[in-house]
């Protein structure tokens, strides 16, 4: 025979059963939260990676540009330097051979 003891016995036992199994659920589904946390933020390190791969590969591309863009302008500098001695010497003998015909003048 059940009686009154043994009827609240059983309900205790289902509600601890309820409350286990709800424990066990609440935890299975904490760990998955956590694992798919976990794999998105694995994502998002993976994409930031790439764009700092991405980054670093624009930066040295960016500076050996400006150094080509560099020596450029250096050769250019010594081209500068080299027409500019070359214009002084013409001038110089400019006004050498403009003395040179003055005096031929004179003499005539």
């Amino acid at each position: 025979m059940i009686g009154e003891a043994t009827t609240i016995s059983v309900g205790l036992l289902i509600a601890i059963a309820a409350i286990l199994v709800n424990i066990v659920i609440n935890v299975n589904t904490q760990r998955r939260n956590e694992d798919e946390k976990r794999v998105e933020l694995e994502k998002n390190f993976a994409r930031i990676n790439v764009k700092i791969d991405m980054f670093s590969q624009n930066n040295t591309e960016l500076v050996k540009t400006v150094n080509r863009q560099y020596e450029k302008a250096e050769e250019l500098s010594k081209v500068v330097i080299a027409n500019s001695e070359r214009t002084k010497t013409l001038f110089n003998k400019l006004e050498d051979h403009e003395e040179r015909i003055t005096r031929l003048e004179e003499k005539r």
